[in-house]
Formats: structure tokens, C-alpha cells, sequence
């Protein structure tokens, strides 16, 4: 008889992205930032502009940029705020591109309950440059949609 090894894959794996999204959660330097790293422009299409956050990249030098999770959370939400939750999730993209799935979650904002980041990084020599990002968002309950979209809550 042969024995399945899928739900021990699944539990692993669910367990690791449990660490992943509570540690990012709890740490201190590494996953907040300063008031000096550049806010993300939320596009009406869903698009986010990397220019200015590789710029930055290009400008600072810490143990961070060695980590595409930690990278795309510091690109897609420079600043936790108390409550909210943050994690990341890897996988693979086109050609040499990793992409990171940024999820936060308890927003501190009256609509918005939670925003998901999708990130495409390439590896530049041992730290990453962002190729391209894409937002999505959840509202409140009776704040508008509650299904991920580029729609504005009310």
C-alpha cells in the first residue's frame, strides 16, 4: 500500500507560512521602516510604481535587501501599524523572477480591512530589484466589496 505524503506537505507548509507571517509580524527593524522609505502610489488599475522604491534600494544598505519577503513588505507597507498583521509569501515568476505575495490584514483604516501586495523581484548580484507590483483590497463589512479588487471602499 502506498502512503500519501500530502497532508504532511500541506501541514508543513501551512505551518512555515504561519511562522513566516507571524515573525515578519513581530519583528522590529526588519519589518517596519522609517518614515524615510517611499510610500507606494496605489494606481486606480491595480499597478504600483517601483522606480522610486529601487531608487531607495539603491540609496541604503541593510541586511533586509538580501530577502525578497522582507524586501516586497518593506515596498508594499513601509509601516505596521498596531493590530495589523503582515506576511509574505514566495513562489516562482517568469524567467529569473521571484514573486512575493504581500498580505496585510486589521488595516487601521475605517474601510479598508485588508490589502494584498503582489510583488516580481529579480536578484541583482545578492539583494533584489522590484520588476513590477499589482494591490488588490478587501473592505469592511458594509464598507463596500469584500472580495479582492482594485474598487474604492467607502
Amino acid at each position: 500500500m502506498r502512503t500519501s505524503h500530502r497532508p504532511a506537505r500541506l501541514a508543513l507548509a501551512t505551518c512555515a507560512a504561519a511562522v513566516l507571517l507571524l515573525g515578519l509580524a513581530g519583528c522590529g527593524d526588519d519589518a517596519q521602516t522609517s518614515g524615510d522609505t517611499p510610500d507606494p502610489a496605489f494606481a486606480d488599475d491595480g499597478t504600483l510604481a517601483v522606480d522610486d522604491f529601487n531608487a531607495y534600494l539603491d540609496d541604503v544598505d541593510g541586511p533586509w535587501e538580501t530577502d525578497a519577503a522582507k524586501v516586497a513588505i518593506r515596498f508594499a507597507h513601509p509601516v505596521v501599524q498596531e493590530g495589523e498583521q503582515v506576511g509574505a509569501t514566495l513562489g516562482s515568476g517568469d524567467d529569473d523572477e521571484t514573486v512575493a505575495v504581500v498580505l496585510v490584514t486589521g488595516l487601521a483604516d475605517d474601510s479598508v480591512a485588508d490589502r494584498r501586495t503582489a510583488v516580481a523581484l529579480t536578484p541583482d548580484g545578492d539583494r533584489w530589484r522590484l520588476v513590477r507590483a499589482t494591490w488588490t483590497q478587501r473592505c469592511k463589512t458594509d464598507r463596500g466589496h469584500e472580495d479582492w479588487s482594485t474598487e474604492p471602499c467607502v
